[in-house]
């Protein structure tokens, strides 16, 4: 008898519990119904999903003063945003909405991650110390670099065998001359097509062969006749002359939004160990492998 009671008295109480719960569904509906701006094929687009797509193309300012022509304009692109992903869904086979799944659920992940970073993560502040010393040990990526000064005689066409053999024997004649200008003259006398030119490395040198020819040769010193397919060349390096770095009043705001970026990585690496030792992993093993 009191098992009839108890089971009695159950069904009563849900039985007055049912129409709570309806109302409480409807009052739901209705305030979605409520939110409701737009319907496309029957799924709706939410006033809260307008806010944050005129915050999202516009920024928090201008979504803020945005007039109700603006906002209808949006509201017709969101409407026929919808309608496409509407038909394109239904034109997608299994495999191709399965990636897309797969890419929303990583892109809903980001959002979380993002989020969670924000609210927690907190990367030590960028000192000028710490700016100091990144700019003293980089001081290449300001413009500091060691250019050579040099001179070059070159042919202006590669030489075939007695050619090659009669400049070899005329530049061991004229290797004493005091400049290189001087010696370009010399062969271009003796009816060799060269030409002379001077200037810094790094001001659009693009033969490598060249440039590695100056870059080791003693300042001061007559390089021998080098070759690049066959047309020669002779180099002098005058001196090494150090260009200066910019300095560091010019360069400190990308100096701090350098380190500010590295600090934030580091937060975020220090974070993520935590929440990863107090989370239940399982790697499963993959077939095939």
């Amino acid at each position: 008898m009191k098992t009839f009671i108890f089971i009695f008295l159950t069904l009563f109480i849900s039985a007055c519990e049912e129409p709570k719960q309806a109302t409480v569904i409807e009052q739901v509906v209705e305030e979605i119904r409520q939110d409701a701006i737009a319907e496309v094929n029957g799924e709706v687009i939410l006033k809260p999903e307008l806010e944050q797509m005129a915050v999202n193309m516009f920024g928090e300012y201008q979504a803020s003063i945005m007039d109700e022509a603006s906002r209808q304009k949006l509201l017709e692109s969101m409407v026929s945003t919808l309608a496409l992903a509407q038909v394109s869904l239904n034109q997608l086979s299994e495999e191709q909405r399965s990636i897309i799944e797969n890419k929303t659920k990583r892109y809903r992940e980001n959002l979380l991650v993002s989020e969670y970073v924000r609210a927690n993560a907190t990367p030590e502040p960028v000192t000028e110390s710490m700016i100091a010393e990144y700019y003293s040990k980089n001081l290449s990526q300001y413009g500091q670099e060691n250019v050579r000064k040099y001179q070059l005689i070159t042919s202006q066409q590669a030489l075939a065998v007695d050619q090659r053999n009669a400049f070899l024997k005329l530049f061991a004649e004229i290797k004493s001359e005091p400049s290189l200008a001087a010696m370009n003259r010399k062969f271009i006398t003796s009816g060799f097509q060269t030409t002379y030119q001077s200037g810094l490395t790094g001001a659009g040198l693009q033969a490598q062969k060249l440039l590695q020819v100056i870059n080791t040769q003693t300042p001061g010193k007559l390089s021998e006749i080098h070759y690049i397919d066959g047309t020669p060349f002779i180099v002098m390096v005058d001196e090494i002359i150090q260009k200066k770095a910019k300095p560091l009043s010019q360069v400190r705001n990308s100096i701090r939004k350098t380190l500010a970026m590295s600090q934030l990585r580091e937060a975020v690496k220090t974070l993520s160990e935590s929440v990863r030792q107090q989370a239940s992993v399982t790697i499963h093993e993959q077939q095939g492998n």
